[in-house]
């Protein structure tokens, strides 16, 4: 079966890193060819025409110019599709380090909203990979639509389900079954970071970075997100490098202090929800 990834400039399906890997190499390659050629064009023109040299080196630039916004249509294309393995909206690759995290970061377990998984070319159901809560696999295999879906995640999410709070974070981000909302998607990744999820902790702090859902960036916040996140995840770890070097001493300390305030209150939280889970002594 051929499935839409495979097609050329279309933003649907999904693709693995390593195929991304591939297209950024063929792409940078064919963008060189094409400013040699432009450049090398232009020069024998001007040479061998002289004046008249000048018109042919500024149609051969059009042509060249056609061929390049092509290849950058056919990147972004791709990169949708990237994004799409990791259960994100296309727009996500506009964020600035989420190239990082799409060039590394592994693809969603199984098939999700965006299409089936491109790694899984025998047929099989990847859902019992370790990792995947059995109320995940559940709600998969339970729902018989994005609709249907959402409505199973906000059940979830409303008993309190961290996953899947998340995840009803990624539905209103993408408009996956409802409505686009980012300040309510916003809502859920907070509360999901609220109990620890690290998943939730870096979307997060991407979200303060770029000012999605929020009313304005916050590198403080987006520090504070990624310093806890970072715990589990490399690529919160990452992009707090990156952050870092551009943030001022007194950014960083205030990122740092409010780091460990964000810690206390999870770990004031969670222990509430044991102490209440816990049966009571016989």
């Amino acid at each position: 079966m051929t499935h839409n990834s495979d097609i050329w400039f279309t933003t649907d399906g999904r693709i693995g890193r390593e195929k991304y890997w591939g297209i950024q190499g063929i792409n940078a390659i064919l963008w060189i060819l094409l400013v040699v050629v432009r450049f090398a064009g232009s020069f024998i023109a001007a040479m061998a025409l002289g004046r008249d040299g000048e018109a042919v080196g500024i149609l051969i630039g059009f042509v060249i110019s056609g061929f390049q916004l092509a290849l950058l249509w056919w990147l972004l294309a791709y990169g949708a599709k990237r994004c799409h393995d990791l259960g994100n909206s296309g727009f996500y690759q506009l964020i600035p380090f989420y190239l990082l995290f799409m060039l590394f970061q592994e693809g969603d377990v199984g098939d999700n909203f965006y299409g089936q998984n491109p790694n899984n070319k025998n047929g099989q159901n990847p859902n019992a990979v370790a990792g995947i809560t059995e109320t995940f696999k559940w709600y998969r295999n339970a729902a018989a639509g994005m609709t249907e879906t959402f409505k199973w995640y906000r059940k979830a999410a409303d008993l309190g389900d961290a996953e899947s709070q998340y995840r009803l974070g990624v539905c209103y981000a993408n408009g996956r079954g409802v409505a686009r909302d980012e300040v309510e998607a916003v809502k859920w990744y907070r509360k999901a970071a609220e109990q620890g999820s690290s998943h939730a902790q870096y979307t997060l702090g991407l979200c303060y970075a770029s000012g999605i859902g929020l009313v304005a960036q916050d590198e403080v916040d987006a520090y504070a997100y990624w310093d806890l996140a970072g715990i589990t995840n490399e690529f919160a770890r990452n992009h707090l490098a990156v952050l870092e070097k551009q943030m001022t001493a007194d950014q960083i300390a205030a990122g740092q202090k409010r780091s460990k305030e964000l810690q206390k209150a999870i770990e004031e939280k969670i222990a509430a929800k044991q102490a209440v889970s816990k049966p009571p002594l016989p």
